[in-house]
């Protein structure tokens, strides 16, 4: 029986597997973080649905990447977590080159 790492490397040897799954990294990325913040908070699915007046499922579904979250979703998820939610450009070229700009999204008032 092939280890999950095996089969991982052999499908990752195809360009086009390669590059779909490399086009998934940033995602991936986000999604993780959302579930260690969570985790480290000591908060349950349940409990960070409830305070943003959803579901445990849909919150499962966010963090599993079964379906997609707006950025005032994603700020509200990280108030829920007692944490600031904040987007960082860094330009490739041009007079601000390799410069952090961010832009701290905050939770809409109601």
């Amino acid at each position: 029986m092939k280890t999950h790492e095996e089969v991982k490397r052999r499908l990752l040897a195809d360009p086009e597997v390669r590059a779909e799954y490399d086009s998934l990294e940033t995602e991936f990325t986000l999604r993780s973080a959302i579930v260690q913040l969570r985790n480290a908070s000591g908060l349950s699915q349940r409990v960070v649905a409830e305070q943003l007046g959803t579901h445990q499922s849909a919150l499962s579904r966010i963090e599993s990447g079964r379906a997609n979250v707006s950025i005032t979703n994603l700020a509200r998820m990280a108030d829920a977590l007692n944490s600031d939610f904040a987007v960082c450009f860094v330009p490739r070229s041009g007079p601000h080159e390799g410069k952090r700009i961010e832009a701290r999204v905050r939770v809409p008032s109601k």
